[in-house]
């Protein structure tokens, strides 16, 4: 009997259909896997590229580093003659390796003279690299025993000159400095609390609105008295005390207090605290005048 489904396909019919269909799926997939395979290449050499610019920049980066050290260690230049301080122009001290700036504040401690070691090193603006460099080559002229001197008016302000502790000076004794008025009289009293002290006056750079000008014109005004310093004990205090200090932050204050905590007896030198990889020698320098056992 003849089979009348119309969607009747002989077994040979099927075969051709599925042959057929093969064939169209390898036509339509062929294209886009070629396709993928190219953009994978692609993508190869992207990252292959960058990572060459990478490799590039870093070479770089290390010899703009390698240039900024040589140029940093070669800014400062030995004198070529042997010289008196007292009587270099701003012009040599720049010739040097100063900064217009630190020039004039090296001519206002010239001025008033400088006649041995002890009077150059108070001139703060002079680097220690440069020091090294020309204190071979200074030459100081022997101390006059008396000054003359026509200006009157300088001679009075001379003689009226009063010099107060910085540690225990008040508001009233600051303002009546040269130069000092009430708001930074107020600003030096407020770090000075914050501090528990100064042990040099050079503390008195880290203050908003006290530049190197200020400071070069009122450091004569005063003196330190050695001790006077509020001391933190780091064998007793929590990090939230340390931390209060203007020179510790958080992270240094909680690794002085772990490594307490990880000794049987505590700390025995206040040097220890250098163990923590946080704390360097520069840090350790300013923070120790106000730290104790």
């Amino acid at each position: 009997m003849k089979n009348e489904n119309l969607f009747f396909l002989s077994k040979r019919s099927r075969s051709g259909v599925i042959g057929l269909l093969v064939v169209v799926l390898i036509i339509a997939l062929v294209p886009r896997l070629l396709m993928s395979l190219e953009n994978n290449k692609e993508i190869e050499l992207t990252i292959s590229k960058v990572s060459q610019e990478e490799i590039t920049e870093l070479k770089n980066q290390r010899l703009s580093a390698k240039r900024n050290y040589k140029s940093k260690r070669n800014k400062y230049k030995v004198p070529p003659t042997k010289f008196n301080p007292n009587t270099y122009s701003k012009k040599d001290w720049v010739n040097l390796g100063l900064s217009v700036k630190q020039a004039d504040v090296v001519l206002r401690f010239t001025e008033r003279g400088v006649y041995n070691e002890t009077d150059f090193k108070k001139i703060f603006v002079i680097p220690s690299e440069l020091f090294a460099l020309i204190k071979d080559s200074i030459v100081y002229s022997e101390k006059p025993a008396y000054v003359v001197t026509t200006n009157s008016k300088v001679a009075n302000e001379n003689k009226k000159k009063v010099v107060i502790d910085l540690n225990t000076a008040s508001q009233e004794q600051l303002v009546s400095i040269p130069g000092i008025g009430e708001y930074v009289a107020g600003r030096i009293i407020n770090y000075r609390e914050k501090l528990g002290g100064f042990f040099k006056k050079e503390q008195l750079l880290e203050i908003n609105k006290v530049d190197v000008d200020l400071y070069s014109r009122v450091e004569g005004y005063f003196k330190l008295n050695e001790g006077e310093s509020r001391k933190i004990s780091i064998n007793t205090a929590d990090a939230k005390e340390l931390q209060a200090h203007p020179y510790i932050d958080w992270s240094v204050a909680n690794s002085i207090v772990k490594i307490r905590n990880q000794k049987e007896n505590k700390y025995k030198s206040i040097e220890e605290i250098k163990v923590s990889v946080l704390i360097d020698e520069e840090l350790f320098q300013k923070i120790k005048p106000y730290l104790s056992l």
